[in-house]
């Protein structure tokens, strides 16, 4: 394999190892005018005697200059100096042609901040060794080398990635040139089971053997086991691929699966392949003595083909946990009782399953037998049944002596409830009436209330009146006073807002979903009547938008958002309206997600409609081809996609409907972001890659997906992130441009970027407000 098809062919992730100095570039000031001394520096990654000569090639990084001719940079060995100047705010991408090397290609902006570019440099090595056919079948022309991820609890590993073709000759042998380190390899054929090499060691000098590598075609499941406490034992756990379960089958069906099923001792490393799988839907389950037997999602195997599960199988062995409850009684002096909801890794990263429910002693004391090891949200419900504390993610370890102490705390809260200055009868849910942390109240037809409230300082309540009828939800600031007791008054404004919903040909419709959404309050929804009429009460003055939606089978129709002020009303004037939605059918688009290892399976897609802008618009998944579906309102001109795909690299999309010809296209090839900032947790923060902003709770969501280690209070950690430009702003006061720091992320990279200061609480607009 030449230089040229080395640099092209194996786009390889930049393994960060201890450098070595070869090349160093001086300068790296601003130059006059609008451009910047851009100085590179070489850093060697492994030791070798052969001489550095050859060239840089710095290229536009943006696809329409892609054809353009490169700034040509030649490496000699006796001149140190590497820097050109290059026009501010530039974007490129560096390579190189250096014989007997490979360098880490990495995209930079050309900015006085940073001046500096520092290059991987790796001396190449070299792979061999010999295919035997299958019988009855011809000889592949070239096999497959790919650098494999690190397995998923451990993060990114010191090691280049990426895929390579390895022509196959004649008589079977092929000789392949790559980065000389360390690696996990997955070679193979398409049509044929991959094999797996671990901890291959390429050298700088002769070439490593591969062996005699038979093919065998057909279908394998690949994956891991995640086992953060170390106990699993290859010796004994056994990992099967079952025929997917019919619902309400006996248990001699199951039995007789089980006995056909695939099966294999994974790897210590956690590592299973199981191979010769025909086409169908199945499971693959983990049972290992002493713990709990685990089962994954269903997945489909279409052809010959290797499916890798998207998410790790857990090892939980079971425990007990003893809980003490302080103080030991509720405020009726009565036993509480407990809800343990333990945490899975089901999309969004907030799937819980109820894992145990009783009662506590008098003591205050619940043992709890039989449990998983995880991570738990454990519910304190008093004797009116609600639950009055919650802790979150309660890490349960499974040590023999495991005991968790809880310090439960309440305020008795009075107040009065108002509507438009008169009072209100109505039921208050504090934390929202579906909310894991919720208490009823009533207040009585004089407006006062009376009730026992965790406590907490800032919190909602939903408020559900009758006569006159409402539903709305209000952000309020309780003030603790001495004795544990606080007053709350709720005032709340008498607008009203209503209207119609009717189709395209004027037809009322019923059933459709109305919101009426303001940016810095929670939106207020209802449902059309048998008329097509909804209404809105309780609005407080604002600026809103008015939308509609309506779901029937596959079908989805949309209403154009209308705009609506709510001013200081007087006498009649309170109500504003009728307004008419019209719902127009929506548009059903499909698409694609490739990676660089084929189909994007399972990759999880959210839309956003951003010309108009009507925030969030729908969510998809991939089938097993990559491919898609979504239904998006007429008339969308602009979207957001969010990809975020098991193995790849979260990537943003801005694009038009009509671009979805075109698949999306993810790589391994992430980075890692870390933020940092007393401010990042006042949650205003917003983040964009190479201009496009990424909605605040997918990221959230991504990174609880990703395991990511939490940082202490002022920040986190985002893993597997794509390649690119990213912002992080602050909101400043309101009409004024956002604070921001900024950093280039690239392959296989650590970028650290610490918020801003913000001078004003005025939060600005998210993506991710939905209906």
């Amino acid at each position: 394999m030449n230089r040229g098809t080395t640099k092209r062919v194996f786009s390889f992730l930049f393994a960060c190892f201890a450098a070595v100095p070869v090349a160093a570039a001086e300068g790296g000031v601003l130059a006059t005018g609008e451009v910047v001394a851009v100085r590179f520096d070489l850093a060697l990654k492994a030791p070798t005697q052969r001489a550095i000569t050859g060239r840089l090639l710095l290229r536009r990084a943006a696809p329409s200059d892609a054809l353009a001719e490169p700034i040509v940079l030649e490496i000699a060995p006796l001149h140190g100096t590497l820097t050109t100047n290059l026009p501010r705010e530039s974007r490129w991408e560096v390579s190189a042609e250096i014989p007997g090397f490979w360098l880490q290609p990495r995209q930079f902006i050309a900015q006085p901040e940073d001046p500096h570019q520092a290059l991987a440099l790796w001396p190449l090595g070299r792979l061999h060794g010999t295919v035997l056919r299958a019988s009855g079948e011809p000889l592949p022309k070239s096999l497959l080398v790919t650098s494999l991820p690190s397995r998923p609890s451990q993060g990114a590993k010191d090691r280049p990635r990426g895929q390579l073709a390895c022509p196959i000759d004649e008589q079977g042998r092929f000789v392949c040139e790559l980065p000389a380190t360390q690696y996990d390899l997955s070679v193979g054929v398409p049509g044929f089971v991959p094999r797996y090499h671990w901890s291959v060691v390429i050298p700088t000098e002769g070439s490593l053997d591969l062996g005699r590598f038979p093919l065998t075609r057909g279908a394998s499941v690949v994956g891991w086991i995640d086992d953060p406490a170390g106990k699993l034992d290859p010796r004994t756990a056994t990992v099967r691929l079952l025929p997917a379960s019919i619902p309400g089958g006996d248990l001699s069906a199951a039995e007789k699966r089980r006995s056909a099923a695939l099966e294999t001792h994974p790897l210590p490393t956690g590592f299973f392949q199981l191979r010769g799988a025909n086409p169908g839907f199945y499971v693959v389950e983990l049972e290992q003595p002493g713990f709990s037997r685990r089962t994954s999602s269903p997945i489909h195997i279409a052809n010959s083909e290797e499916i890798t599960l998207p998410h790790p199988i857990e090892l939980r062995r079971l425990t007990t946990v003893l809980l003490n409850l302080d103080p030991p009684l509720d405020w009726r002096q009565r036993p509480w009782q407990i809800r343990l909801a333990r945490r899975n890794g089901l999309r969004g990263g907030l799937a819980a399953e109820t894992a145990f429910e009783g009662a506590a002693s008098q003591n205050g004391q619940v043992e709890v037998g039989s449990l998983l090891a995880g991570s738990y949200d454990v519910s304190v419900i008093d004797s009116a049944g609600e639950a009055l504390w919650v802790e979150r993610e309660v890490p349960f370890e499974g040590s023999d002596d495991e005991v968790h102490t809880l310090a439960i705390r309440w305020l008795t809260v009075s107040g009065t409830l108002t509507l438009g200055g008169e009072p209100l009868a109505a039921t208050l849910f504090f934390g929202g009436e579906r909310g894991a942390l919720r208490r009823r109240v009533r207040s009585d037809d004089e407006g006062r209330f009376t009730g026992i409230l965790p406590r907490v300082t800032d919190t909602v309540v939903e408020i559900v009146a009758e006569a006159p009828p409402l539903r709305l939800v209000r952000k309020v600031r309780i003030e603790p006073k001495p004795g544990d007791r606080a007053r709350l008054e709720i005032e709340l404004e008498d607008h009203r807002v209503l209207g119609h919903v009717v189709d395209e040909t004027g037809n009322a419709v019923s059933g459709a979903e109305v919101a009426l959404s303001a940016a810095e309050e929670f939106p207020l929804t209802a449902e059309t009547n048998a008329q097509g009429d909804f209404s809105f009460q309780g609005v407080a003055r604002g600026v809103y938008e008015l939308s509609a939606v309506l779901t029937s089978g596959d079908d989805t129709s949309f209403a154009a958002p209308l705009g609506v002020t709510v001013d200081a009303l007087a006498g009649r004037a309170r109500e504003l309206g009728p307004f008419e939605l019209r719902l127009k059918k929506g548009r059903r688009v499909a698409g694609q997600v490739l990676s660089n290892r084929g189909p994007a399976t399972g990759a999880a897609i959210d839309a956003f409609a951003l010309l108009p802008f009507l925030g969030f618009v729908g969510g998809a998944s991939g089938n097993d081809q990559g491919r898609f579906g979504l239904v998006l309102p007429a008339g969308v001109e602009r979207l957001l996609l969010v990809v975020s795909s098991p193995g790849a690299a979260l990537t943003p999309f801005e694009i038009a409907p009509s671009d979805l010809a075109r698949p999306l296209v993810v790589t391994d090839d992430g980075g890692t972001l870390v933020l940092q900032g007393d401010t990042l947790g006042g949650g205003r923060w917003t983040l964009a890659r190479d201009g496009i902003e990424i909605p605040r709770q997918l990221l959230v969501r991504w990174a609880q997906l990703q395991g990511a280690a939490k940082r202490d209070g002022s920040g986190f950690e985002i893993p597997a992130l794509a390649v690119g430009d990213y912002r992080l702003c602050m909101p400043l006061e309101s009409g004024s441009e956002p604070t921001c720091t900024r950093g280039f992320l690239n392959a296989g990279e650590l970028l650290t970027l610490e918020a801003p200061a913000t001078r004003s609480a005025t939060p600005r607009s998210d993506l991710v407000s939905r209906p």
